[in-house]
């Protein structure tokens, strides 16, 4: 078992280094916008984001799900005239679809009433056009467990995006265009780079069986995107019309800081799913047990981060913002419960695309979608960018339940819900007296969160041969 958690662990942590990074990165540019645009700027810029996040799902058709499944069953040259079949593909699909919407985007403002479609609006189409391109190479350098490749464009990307954003919007000021304008140029310098990683690992080749085999298993995953989406974001668009921009800038900041979470459950799953792949086509049954274990660790150590986040989510946002977003501190702690309910989904759904069943995910996030969208109707008109988190968190355990429940039918591992609980109800109360008892001795609450394994090894979470480890571990320190 130390052999697989060292595995999936290294990976972790070199994917979760490098979306440290573009995290840290990220980080940097909230004094700059939160100093440059005013409130109502940065709610333009977010749901200007937001455009782009559903287009990326209509552009990908959800094929990049589908070479990640679609990768373990081909080999060699077969395998590049597989990937020469979806680039092909893509390459017509996102080209043509772009140039439908440039002509007739004007309905997009409709949805977004408070934005301008020229020139946002039609600058995200391409934003979105160029940003497509880089899923085949960065597809290959997960599945082959090239962490270190993956996370360098990653990484690279981002510092080049940054570089960009300050230009324009902080030396021209040109405000939430500009962060757009940067947007745009470093995706178009980044496609040329995807372009050419791609040609070298494909074969131009176009097999109609392949495609439309992928199409089934992508497809599917469009609609089951587009609800999560809605489930995701869909709370500031509400905001916007249901309260003002100034709650949406508020909240879209506070949702960040909070879902810094989603980095390290995205770092933990980029190593899982290649892993949990393999482990299942090498193991059989045995690899149940495997994966059993190992999801306990990877869910404790989501808590435990998850834990450090809220317990220090004030002072974090005293340092990287002004007062005028310091409202934004009340919704963080919700928005990492939220994320955590995302890590057990993750788990869960990764038995889905195991087993090719992806038809059934439209169901499970409409759901879910439908729930935190009633709830955010309800909600955000009371409790404003409370009720929009109290209705995120809800949605994610909605959609980790549902999802659970139809992974069970397809592939059942036996979860450790015993010492999950133990996890969960140790991180609440140090949680408690942390924000409670101690929220103004920071010292206080660090030890606090350090005595968190030791409480775990208190109440009996680890197990007989889990402490013979631990001794071990410590007699050799």
């Amino acid at each position: 078992m130390l052999t697989y958690l060292k595995r999936v662990g290294k990976k972790s942590a070199i994917y979760g280094f490098g979306d440290f990074l573009v995290r840290a990165a990220g980080f940097f540019l909230i004094p700059i916008y939160t100093r440059f645009l005013n409130p109502a700027d940065y709610g333009i810029l977010s749901s200007a984001l937001v455009l782009s996040s559903i287009l990326s799902i209509v552009y990908r058709l959800g094929l990049d799900g589908a070479t990640c499944r679609f990768y373990f069953d081909f080999e060699g040259e077969e395998r590049k005239r597989y990937f020469g079949t979806i680039f092909i593909f893509w390459v017509l699909f996102a080209l043509g679809l772009t140039l439908i919407l440039h002509k007739n985007g004007d309905f997009l403002s409709k949805i977004f009433r408070n934005i301008p479609y020229d020139p946002y609006l039609k600058l995200v189409l391409w934003i979105t056009f160029f940003s497509t391109f880089s899923a085949i190479p960065l597809v290959l350098y997960r599945m082959r467990e090239e962490a270190h490749r993956y996370i360098f464009f990653q990484v690279s990307n981002f510092i080049v995006l940054t570089i960009f954003i300050i230009y324009f919007v902080v030396y021209l000021k040109e405000g939430a265009i500009g962060s757009l304008k940067g947007r745009f140029l470093c995706f178009i310098l980044f496609f040329f780079i995807y372009i050419i990683l791609t040609l070298k690992e494909i074969k131009f080749s176009f097999s109609g069986s392949k495609l439309i085999n992928s199409l089934k298993f992508g497809v599917p995953i469009v609609p089951h995107l587009f609800f999560h989406w809605v489930l995701e974001l869909s709370d500031r668009i509400l905001l916007e019309r249901l309260s003002n921009l100034r709650e949406v800038g508020l909240y879209s900041l506070g949702y960040r800081l909070g879902g810094a979470m989603n980095y390290v459950i995205g770092a933990i799953n980029k190593a899982w799913v290649p892993f949990f792949y393999n482990t299942d086509k090498q193991k059989g049954e045995e690899a149940k047990y495997i994966f059993s274990n190992m999801i306990t660790y990877c869910l404790t150590f989501i808590i435990f981060a998850g834990l450090c986040l809220s317990v220090f989510s004030k002072e974090i946002l005293v340092i990287i913002a002004t007062p005028k977003y310091y409202e934004s501190f009340k919704i963080i702690p919700l928005i990492v419960l939220a994320c955590i309910f995302r890590g057990l989904y993750n788990f869960s759904v990764n038995v889905i695309f195991l087993k090719k069943k992806t038809s059934s995910l439209p169901l499970i996030t409409g759901i879910s979608a439908g729930v935190n969208l009633g709830l955010n109707i309800i909600m955000i008109p009371k409790l404003g960018i409370l009720g929009a988190a109290y209705s995120t968190v809800l949605g994610y355990l909605t959609l980790f339940l549902l999802t659970y429940f139809f992974a069970k039918k397809y592939y059942s591992i036996p979860h450790q819900w015993q010492r999950l609980a133990k996890a969960g109800l140790a991180a609440g109360a140090i949680y408690f007296f942390a924000t409670y008892f101690f929220k103004n001795f920071a010292i206080l609450k660090l030890l606090l969160l350090l005595s968190y394994p030791v409480i775990l090894y208190l109440i009996g979470f680890f197990t007989a041969e889990e402490k013979n480890g631990i001794s071990r571990l410590i007699l050799r320190g």
